[in-house]
């Protein structure tokens, strides 16, 4: 059918007869629905990633995971749209000034295609460019509709992402330069992007203009010939070759490596990434990257669902055949009424042959090996149905891949009105935040309505199906399958036709021995990195204690010297730099930071003149009278302070302590003054967030104008999560807090930011954790005000800020200097895991 306006929404920007599953690196671009910014803002031309961003990043990563056949290259997240580089591995060897894509956009295959829109005679790789850009767009709209509901995201406008996104068939090495050069500068030019909705007469780009490289990336439009050139019909060399069984009835594929094709380059020579023999013998360092030794594990299962685990024997019975003895089986229990008929599986399509097989396996509809079934709940109002005669297991049972039978049971008349799961059966959860947790029973069980499970046919591994089942491509398709948004739900039909791959029965017993071997050395590792962040902890903690419990000056320069020579030790993780930037502020509280100057006047001078200076206040009628404060008690002074300090409570540097005011909901307006909220406040920081803004339109001396912010007044969450904070600075603007932000602004004396920092101090913090009021932790304004704190002279606290701001400033380094190190860690691991799933 042709294009029709009155039918068809929108026309398909895709180049017309290419075929996009031809190996080859692609360049995107994906925009947010109406150019919404939504993942993050442009900070010094670099792009800071919010949670939602973050999310986005995952996705990408999580790719060739998805897709084996499929290889991520250069990537950039903007406030509103993606750039990215997806190659579909198997193409010719790249060389400089080779096709890096398959035939150059604008020239289309000439080949009939068959069903699957791949040209006949072409060997299929199964991919597509539009499946993965497809599923990117399926899993990150998921997710984030999750953030919107669970974390408070900005809502989107119906659609995250725009139904269209612009792409280009990358031709050579010197084009792919250009593009990642392209990529990576993306932010930089963000006040002149034209996908910014900020910019005046935008018009959405998608792609980068011809002039931006030498490359000249870009330069013609998908779908106009870029040149004259023949295409390269080296592309499809490596391609894996997919055909339906002989046996129509067989419900799969048989996949592996066309015989007369030629290894590619990165057969022949590894092309310089690690082989599976290197990989296990640097499996302990490889652990060691963030996440690793869940990385190596999910790395395992892959590796071993894809035939690279173990060897394959040419001896082997093909799975062909164990499968029809399968079936023998199944006809034979259906004959004896010991199974029920199932509904006839779908045939496997080569789209879902995700990944070539080694010669022998099979590509089968996990409903196929063995007895599905979804459990019930016998009447529990019917005390007959409970008993000790069997174990009834729900999701809450499944633990760490284990099953808790100590729950509740049911009696003999319960199990009639129930299912019964025989022994050495695969339990998966189907329902809720816990869907794909799955485990074996080692006993004969019964279970809820919110557990799938599958009881094995004949001798296949039950082991083998646990880990199959494990593999993060099942258990991604376990939660796209899911129906319900609220609620995600996998009924028993979908979840027995996901496809999983099946070896020859002697490699499932090979695979399984291989696997339970490097699960316990991943066992053995993950108790060696635990043990190790214990002693870790332990000295960290020694070392911190040893300084704040310090009395003389002498002790605590010893101790210091201890944490000067073992800095390397004590702090080699980010984590561990949290608790320094704890320490350096209660230091700077304790007196201890810097040292003290006796010609300083002393605090109790500057209490004095604040205190005649709030009296002379009060007559003129510009601030309130406060109550009588109560005395501060011994037990109270948490630690003993240095010569010309003075304990004090918040009131008595306050110049206002006051709540926002209600009702601010009718006054919401897309611009105007800034409306703060607690989601603008920081955990342990006093720096605004301001990711997400909310504006007002106030009334004209309406109640809500008393807490017009001003310049270093500080913000406090006094419910819910209490203590988080807010510093109001210079040229911040008009704005304004609702009722669940306590405003603290400081007398004028007090105004500089040794008050901020000791706010965010340890010392600061357990008063904020210990009142506890009804259901949520909340604060009250008074409490704010009769919070203990330490005052010191007023030039020392200019002198602590400045340490402070050294320190700091130290810990922002160290820390910068230990992410990268573990994201080039990460990147390495990720890397491994990539190139060996698609060698």
């Amino acid at each position: 059918m042709g294009y029709n306006p009155d039918i068809h929404h929108r026309r398909s920007i895709r180049l017309k007869g290419y075929d996009y599953s031809q190996p080859g690196a692609y360049f995107l671009t994906i925009c947010t629905q109406d150019r919404k910014c939504l993942y993050g803002e442009i900070v010094d031309d670099k792009m800071r990633l919010n949670d939602a961003g973050q999310m986005v990043q995952t996705v990408w990563d999580e790719i060739p995971a998805y897709y084996p056949g499929i290889d991520i290259d250069a990537f950039m997240i903007m406030p509103n749209h993606i750039h990215g580089i997806i190659k579909i591995v198997g193409a010719a060897p790249t060389q400089t000034n080779a096709n890096v894509g398959a035939a150059p956009c604008g020239r289309p295959n000439r080949q009939p295609q068959n069903k699957y829109g791949q040209p006949r005679g072409v060997a299929p790789t199964g991919l597509s460019l539009p499946d993965v850009v497809n599923r990117f767009k399926t899993m990150t709209t998921k997710r984030y509709a999750d953030g919107v509901k669970q974390h408070g995201w900005p809502a989107f406008p119906g659609k995250l992402w725009q139904s269209n996104y612009y792409e280009r068939v990358i031709r050579d090495e010197h084009e792919l330069s250009g593009i990642r050069e392209y990529i990576a500068g993306n932010p930089a030019q963000w006040t002149t992007d034209t996908d910014n909705p900020f910019v005046v007469g935008a018009a959405p780009r998608g792609r980068p203009e011809p002039t931006q490289t030498k490359a000249n990336v870009g330069a013609t439009p998908c779908g106009r010939p870029h040149n004259r050139q023949p295409p390269n019909n080296r592309a499809t060399t490596g391609q894996m070759r997919a055909t339906t069984g002989s046996n129509a009835g067989n419900h799969r594929v048989k996949c592996g490596q066309p015989q007369g094709v030629a290894p590619t380059l990165r057969e022949k020579k590894g092309f310089g990434f690690m082989t599976v023999e290197t990989f296990f013998t640097n499996f302990g360092h490889l652990a060691d990257a963030p996440n690793g030794v869940q990385k190596l594990r999910e790395l395992i299962l892959q590796l071993a669902v894809q035939g690279k685990l173990v060897p394959q024997d040419a001896e082997d019975e093909p799975a062909s055949v164990f499968l029809e003895r399968i079936r023998a089986e199944k006809e034979s229990l259906l004959r004896e009424k010991k199974t029920r008929a199932s509904k006839t599986l779908p045939e496997i399509t080569v789209d879902e042959a995700f990944y070539p097989l080694p010669k022998g396996w099979e590509w089968v509809r996990l409903g196929e090996l063995g007895e599905t079934q979804t459990g019930t709940t016998p009447p529990k109002k019917d005390k007959e149905n409970c008993g000790n005669y069997i174990p009834f297991v729900g999701p809450g049972n499944i633990k760490d891949h284990v099953i808790d039978y100590s729950g509740e049971g049911l009696s003999e008349l319960g199990l009639s009105k129930g299912r019964l799961i025989e022994k050495n059966s695969i339990l998966m959860v189907c329902i809720g935040g816990s869907i794909g947790k799955h485990a074996i029973n080692e006993q004969d069980i019964s279970c809820n309505q919110q557990i799938n499970t599958i009881t094995p046919y004949l001798c296949i591994s039950v082991k083998y199906i646990f880990y199959a089942t494990g593999t993060r491509l099942f258990q991604n398709f376990v939660v796209e399958e899911a129906s319900g948004s609220a609620t995600p739900i996998i009924n028993k039909q979908k979840w027995s036709s996901i496809p999983i791959p099946l070896p020859p029965e002697p490699e499932q017993k090979r695979i399984v021995a291989k696997v339970d071997k490097l699960m316990a050395l991943c066992d053995e590792l993950e108790a060696r990195q635990q043990k190790k962040q214990q002693v870790r902890v332990r000295l960290n903690n020694a070392a911190l204690d040893g300084l704040l419990t310090a009395r003389e000056p002498d002790e605590f320069a010893d101790h210091w010297q201890r944490i000067c020579n073992n800095f390397d030790l004590l702090y080699d993780h980010p984590e561990t730099i949290t608790k320094l930037r704890a320490a350096i502020l209660q230091l700077a509280v304790q007196g201890k930071l810097v040292p003290q100057d006796p010609n300083d006047e002393p605090a109790s001078v500057l209490l004095e003149r604040i205190r005649v200076e709030k009296e002379r206040l009060v007559k003129e009628g510009k601030i309130k009278k406060q109550k009588k404060l109560p005395a501060i008690k011994d037990e109270e002074k948490r630690f003993e302070l240095p010569v010309g300090w003075v304990w004090s409570r918040v009131w008595n540097v306050a110049e206002m302590i006051t709540s926002g005011s209600r009702g601010w909901a009718k006054y919401y307006a897309d611009k105007g003054p800034i409306f703060v909220t607690m989601g603008n406040l920081s955990r342990g920081h006093y720096k605004l967030r301001m990711e997400t803004i909310r504006y007002v339109n106030p009334p004209i001396a309406g109640e809500g104008s008393r807490t017009r912010l001003v310049e270093n007044d500080l913000l406090i969450s006094i419910t819910g999560d209490v203590g988080n904070l807010g510093l109001i600075t210079k040229d911040f603007g008009e704005a304004y807090i609702n009722q669940h932000t306590c405003l603290l602004r400081f007398m004028p004396e007090c105004q500089s930011r040794y008050f901020p920092e000791l706010m965010r101090s340890p010392l600061a913090t357990l008063q904020y954790d210990a009142p506890q009021r009804g259901i949520k932790n909340s604060f009250r304004l008074g409490d704010v005000g009769e919070m203990i704190i330490p005052v010191p002279p007023l030039k020392e606290q200019k002198r602590i800020v400045a340490k402070v701001d050294q320190l700091m400033a130290l810990c922002d380094q160290l820390e910068a200097k230990l992410n990268q190190t573990r994201q080039q860690s990460e990147k390495l691991m990720t890397a491994t895991v990539r190139h060996l799933l698609v060698a």
